[in-house]
């Protein structure tokens, strides 16, 4: 009988063990690293909520024309020429108002 009571507590012990101690707390640190490779990676952030997508069906990324459209996950994102490093870009809406503008699919 104690050999089964122990049994149960070592079980219900390792059960109640978790992982979340090791992810992030930092949304930015959550993204997926930056990368110059085509490592199929693609990450965002949504109300200060990190968004991963893995599956790659559902990333876009192409410059064409002037204008690199970046996507994933029902989020689509246009920038137009001059595409400048390091800078804030407004995102205001469905129409490309100014250089730069996003839709939401639903």
């Amino acid at each position: 009988m104690k050999k089964l009571f122990l049994l149960l507590l070592t079980t219900f012990t390792l059960s109640s063990c978790n992982n979340d101690d090791d992810k992030p707390t930092n949304p930015i640190d959550q993204l997926p690293p930056e990368t110059q490779i085509g490592a199929n990676t693609f990450g965002f952030l949504v109300n200060g909520k990190a968004v991963n997508v893995k599956n790659t069906s559902q990333q876009t990324a192409i410059y064409q024309g002037g204008l690199l459209q970046l996507g994933g996950g029902g989020i689509g994102i246009d920038i137009s020429d001059p595409i400048e490093m390091n800078t804030e870009y407004n995102l205001v809406g469905i129409t490309l108002n100014g250089r730069a503008r996003y839709q939401v699919d639903t």
